[in-house]
């Protein structure tokens, strides 16, 4: 990938005669100071040399005062190419004929796996952030509290993609309770505070409980679930959910 663009339609020849002219500099003076002969510089700019040489050509354009460091990629716009890049591109041409190695399929497909979580990065934040406008005044004076909550929902989603993506059975029993969870807080004002308070980092910090505080929240739950569904069942055998001993 050239590092220095050229924007300029023309022909090479095109391109030296309209410098050459700004420079003010002569033809027979320019080909002499690169040591070719005083039509040389003349034959290029008329098209009767299509392909000068890029030791010359490299020669001629720093006499005209471009940049070294820009010279090669100008002269590759004009498709002259320098030895090493005439080198370069050969060995490119081999390895692309060739099979690729278990190291090379490996690295490809890294690459492929970057760049595609990368563009599933971009996009749901660009949805989030669609979703997220409608509801909440940029102009807010309270700025700082909504970008941090924002922020929070674009991990959540991206989160939410990745279970999906790698864990579809799982993903589906989550998605589906929470989504439930989230109806229900609409109507139900004491389970809303009770979400709140539960979810809450600065209440309850549930992820750092270990596997024991896990086990004896999640088997509260289910007997206080299994009290419930005693209480409420008419008739018939009431669900009753087992104890668990291990996440």
């Amino acid at each position: 990938m050239n590092k220095y663009g050229l924007y300029f339609d023309g022909d090479i020849g095109e391109f030296l005669h309209s410098t050459r002219r700004s420079k003010r500099i002569n033809s027979t003076d320019l080909s002499k100071a690169v040591g070719k002969s005083p039509a040389y510089i003349s034959q290029i700019e008329n098209g009767r040399n299509k392909n000068p040489d890029y030791e010359t050509m490299y020669k001629v354009f720093k006499h005209l005062g471009i940049e070294e460091e820009k010279i090669e990629d100008y002269l590759l716009h004009f498709q002259i190419k320098s030895p090493e890049r005439e080198a370069w591109e050969e060995e490119q041409a081999i390895k692309a004929s060739m099979e690729p190695t278990d190291e090379d399929i490996t690295y490809m497909e890294r690459q492929a796996d970057f760049y595609r979580q990368e563009d599933m990065r971009e996009f749901h934040e660009r949805k989030v952030d669609a979703v997220f406008n409608k509801y909440i005044d940029e102009s807010s004076e309270d700025d700082l509290v909504y970008d941090m909550i924002k922020e929070n929902i674009k991990t959540i989603v991206y989160v939410m993609d990745n279970i999906i993506e790698h864990d579809i059975n799982n993903a589906f029993n989550l998605i589906t309770g929470l989504g439930k969870t989230f109806d229900e807080i609409t109507t139900n004002e004491k389970f809303y505070k009770f979400i709140v308070k539960l979810f809450s980092d600065k209440e309850t910090r549930l992820h750092s409980l270990d596997e024991e505080g896990m086990l004896k929240v999640l088997n509260t739950l289910y007997e206080e679930l299994n009290r419930i569904d005693r209480e409420k069942t008419a008739f018939g055998k009431p669900r009753q959910r087992n104890i668990i001993n291990k996440l």
